[in-house]
């Protein structure tokens, strides 16, 4: 019944909330698939995702998240990905697929960047206490860029956003997402 439920809704979730063939529409299906017991091209999809020059380290944190609930091993091989295409240009190219108007996802991200932009610095830092706890100041980063001039487009505003949160903190904390999806045998060199 698991498995008739993540085909019925998983298929087509992954076709409404993100661009075909994108790295997050590709996860959504192959999670689906597998948790359906149908993992067959699941292997050579994410062989796919692993060779494209357009991943990034969020899709690499994703899959190595991913990776235990497929019983397969691909953490080691994404985590270790990740923290080498670990700048802000690759991360804000992972965030296309999940900013893209033409899918739900996108349009929510849209909606809430709208939402943002009109926080008074009060309510953003109360807002970033509440969600980030520690890590407040990358949500304040954020807001801050999306008040920092409110006649630009919103999408312009949600780019300079993102690379703000990255600055200021998201980059560090993908970072140890993924240095701790490595074994703990993986020599690190110190950053």
């Amino acid at each position: 019944m698991v498995g008739q439920f993540a085909i019925a809704f998983g298929l087509p979730a992954a076709e409404w909330l993100f661009p075909r063939e994108s790295w997050p529409w590709t996860l959504c299906r192959e999670t689906a698939l597998t948790v359906a017991g149908r993992p067959n091209y699941l292997g050579a999809e994410l062989q796919r995702v692993y060779a494209s020059p357009e991943t990034g380290p969020l899709c690499c944190l994703a899959v190595a998240s991913l990776s235990r609930l497929a019983k397969v091993n691909y953490a080691d091989a994404f985590a270790t990905r990740g923290l080498a295409v670990l700048d802000r240009h690759a991360f804000l190219r992972d965030c296309r697929p999940l900013l893209d108007q033409r899918t739900v996802c996108g349009q929510c991200a849209h909606r809430i960047a709208e939402a943002l932009c009109v926080l008074d610095e009060d309510d953003a830092q109360l807002l970033g206490r509440e969600l980030l706890k520690d890590d407040a100041g990358i949500l304040e980063a954020a807001i801050g860029e999306f008040r920092r001039d409110r006649t630009r487009p919103v999408e312009a505003a949600l780019s300079d956003a993102l690379a703000a949160a990255w600055e200021a903190g998201l980059r560090r904390r993908i970072e140890k997402a993924l240095e701790w999806r490595l074994p703990d045998d993986t020599f690190r060199l110190d950053r």
